[in-house]
């Protein structure tokens, strides 16, 4: 480019400073914080190129330190060490920055008038007598009290962001450390940088490691060995595991700090051999000790539970099903009939099977049968969308885990105030992890018998466990496995096709409108979005007269690619929502009014959770306020908190669990060679009501309903079931109760 004429004459690089208005982002990478800016410098001819970690926005003034290189293919630029946001002086200046939305519930209105009546001293009395704001008109106690605390909040933010830039770290999580750690965060991650990896979402050992490192913390200093391999170890609890193999663990930990390996031992040994340890050792294996604790305490209080009568007292379990027989329309086999008889003789009893095979039926049976004004029941399920399921198809009420146990309301049920039920009966609870189960059954009474309904075929738990594998896989509690399909109708595939994928057999596309499973090939994976587009927009519509904004789910195996989550989601999103109402810009997502999105973290303050999907209703752009239906609740989110919501036109398959939508559209291509498994997909295929296409290559296809080797997770807790050991109890109940919060 042109050289500006704030370029030094010679090349020798220097220490310098420069300040400017950004003209324009010319690039963004969201997930490391890095910009190129180009910079209206006064002074210089054309624009400065500044590139460095930033967080910054287009119209905002800055200073940059740093020093003048000569890229390669650009020429010469500003490399820039440190970007800060300047505080502007000028009065649309300031009331632009007041009311940037970083503050919530300022907007220009009353940033208008608070810079209207203190003029040039604005920022000087927020920051040392944010009292005064009282004296402005129509600012009344409640305001003031906001606005001074968003200010303050804001003032530790910035801090927090220039300690960040000046370590080549995003500035993106400054405002969940301060939220974590307050005013005191910059001393708290000087003394322990480690600290944001355990803690803050976004940052992860890498940029941990990078600040520690930049402070001179030495390659072998014990506190990053042993941060390293807790984060290594943690790192398995993402994919399900509660541990690792020593040695497994020693090799990435090396790889990941670079050290030798000696170093990882010694690591490994002082933190087993600590007061309260990150992990514990079983023979060749490290676990997270946290998460044997709980599958200890899960194992114990099963094991506890299933001792003694069921509460409803005796039962002519034959005369019993005899009479709900007769009020069926459809007859019971077998195995249903089994499957009644246990759950009405056991206190805790499983009853698994994939989809259309009566496991629906035999729940509505027992119920019939125990329902009485002396039976309290309780129907659960980990997610709203199951839950609202249950609810439809028994008739009764039914919740969420998290509700039931009082984690929405605040007021966690433990031992000492258990949930008042003689009856739980837990669906879908293949998708229910083992911090969760434990929240649960610390939660149930002793009297309490538990009913456990799910498809063990299906994915596991987004989080570490396999709770319904390991229970079945114990051989301690009866289990019945209906097997027979009885929910399909005339001409439907999708039920058929879920069990031969199940199987590993390819399944079988329909012809003609009459069927609801089709499979669109092509060999080319560029294809499949405009594919997928086409099938949304018309001729889904056109056959079958599904609505594309409410009915048609878009289910990936992963989140990037171009057939995966987020590129089809903005695919889905200018299809159909191209000009909402209203619109809020969160970095590069644009969320708009009719807009899908997914909540993706557990907010326990708002009682939304990992999962849960709404439509935004209206966004306040004065209050910079996004108003999201979930679940027929109206949950308000600032503008800085929308970094929660991702849209939800398409999501991830594991995302999908415990949901069932009208039309069910899955890309399926090589590009996602690694996420290609059996029971990915049948998890996929079942959750399609209707109608269920799978568009792409059949090659993949192929191999996903070959590959049944990713099933395995590394748990204790069948082998704690089949030890049966309950001598003692790990860990109190109100702790286990707890952990579902962490």
């Amino acid at each position: 480019m042109p050289r500006p004429s704030t370029v030094p004459a010679d090349s020798k690089a220097r220490s310098e400073k420069i300040t400017g208005v950004i003209d324009r982002i010319r690039y963004q990478n969201d997930e490391t914080g890095y910009q190129v800016l180009s910079l209206l410098v006064e002074g210089a001819s054309e624009p400065v190129t500044v590139a460095g970690i930033s967080a910054s926005k287009e119209g905002e003034r800055v200073s940059a330190e740093g020093e003048w290189v000569v890229h390669p293919k650009h020429g010469k630029q500003f490399k820039a060490a440190l970007i800060v946001t300047e505080i502007p002086s000028s009065r649309d200046g300031l009331i632009g920055f007041l009311s940037s939305g970083m503050i919530k519930g300022l907007g220009p209105i009353y940033a208008r008038k608070i810079v209207d009546f203190f003029g040039a001293d604005t920022i000087d009395i927020l920051d040392k007598a944010p009292k005064k704001l009282l004296e402005v008109p129509g600012i009344g106690p409640a305001k003031s009290h906001a606005f001074a605390k968003g200010w303050a909040e804001q003032t530790a933010v910035r801090g927090i962001m220039i300690f960040l830039q000046s370590h080549g770290i995003s500035a993106n999580s400054a405002t969940r450390i301060y939220r974590k750690y307050g005013a005191s965060a910059v001393e708290r991650i000087k003394e322990n940088p480690y600290i944001l990896a355990r803690d803050i979402r976004g940052i992860g050992f890498k940029g941990a490691d990078f600040i520690a490192l930049s402070m001179g913390t030495p390659m072998t200093a014990m506190v990053r060995l042993r941060a390293g391999v807790t984060y290594v170890l943690s790192r398995c609890a993402r994919s399900g595991h509660c541990g690792m193999g020593r040695d497994g663990l020693v090799r990435d930990s090396a790889r990941l700090l670079r050290v030798a390996s000696k170093f990882i031992e010694a690591a490994i040994d002082e933190e087993l051999a600590h007061s309260r340890p990150f992990m514990v050792a079983h023979e060749s294996n490290i676990y997270i000790a946290q998460l044997v604790e709980y599958e200890q305490y899960i194992a114990d209080r099963l094991i506890a539970l299933s001792h003694g009568l069921v509460p409803w007292g005796h039962i002519d379990v034959d005369g019993a099903i005899s009479q709900v027989q007769a009020r069926s329309p459809v007859p019971f086999d077998d195995d249903q009939r089994n499957a009644i008889a246990s759950a009405l003789t056991n206190k805790v009893a499983v009853v698994t099977g994939g989809p259309g095979v009566g496991k629906t039926t035999i729940l509505n049976a027992i119920l019939q049968v125990v329902k009485s004004p002396g039976v309290k029941i309780a129907l659960a399920a980990p997610t709203g969308k199951a839950a609202k399921r249950m609810a439809e198809s028994t008739g009764m009420e039914a919740m969420t885990i998290h509700r039931l146990i009082g984690l929405r309301q605040g007021m966690l049920r433990n031992s000492d105030e258990p949930i008042d039920c003689d009856l739980i009966v837990l669906d879908e609870s293949s998708m229910t992890d083992i911090p969760l189960m434990a929240a649960l059954l610390s939660a149930l009474p002793s009297r309490t018998a538990l009913l456990i309904v799910g498809d063990v075929d299906q994915l596991a738990s987004v989080g570490p466990g396999q709770v319904l594998a390991d229970i079945i896989d114990s051989g301690i509690f009866p289990v019945v496995r209906l097997t027979r399909i009885h929910r399909q109708k005339d001409g439907s595939l999708i039920v058929e096709n879920a069990h031969a994928i199940n199987r590993g057999e390819l399944p079988v596309s329909g012809k003609g409108t009459n069927n609801d499973f089709f499979f669109i090939r092509t060999n080319e994976s560029a294809k499949i979005p405009s594919l997928v587009r086409e099938l949304v927009s018309d001729r889904i519509p056109k056959a079958f007269g599904f609505n594309p904004m409410g009915d048609v789910q878009i289910l990936c195996p992963m989140t990037k690619t171009d057939c995966g989550t987020v590129s089809m989601n903005l695919m889905m999103q200018a299809l159909l929502n191209p000009s909402p109402a209203g619109f809020i810009m969160r970095e590069k997502t644009r969320f708009g009014v009719g807009d899908r999105v997914m909540q993706t973290e557990n907010n326990y303050d708002k009682s939304v959770f990992n999962g849960d999907t709404g439509i935004i209703l209206r966004i306040d752009l004065e209050e910079k306020v996004v108003v999201v239906d979930i679940d027929g609740e109206d949950v308000e989110y600032h503008a800085s908190e929308l970094d929660q919501l991702v849209l939800s036109y398409a999501m991830s398959i594991h995302k999908s669990q415990g949901s069932e939508f009208p039309v069910v559209i899955i890309p399926v291509t090589l590009e996602h060679r690694r996420m290609l498994a059996r029971h990915l997909f049948y998890t996929a295929v079942t959750r399609g009501r209707n109608l269920v296409v799978l568009v792409g290559q059949e090659s993949a296809l192929l191999i996903a309903v070959r590959n049944d080797l990713d099933k395995f997770r590394l748990t204790r807790l069948r082998d704690f079931l089949v030890e049966g050991d309950a001598a003692s109890l790990p860990i109190p109940p109100t702790r286990s109760a707890s952990l579902a919060l962490h």
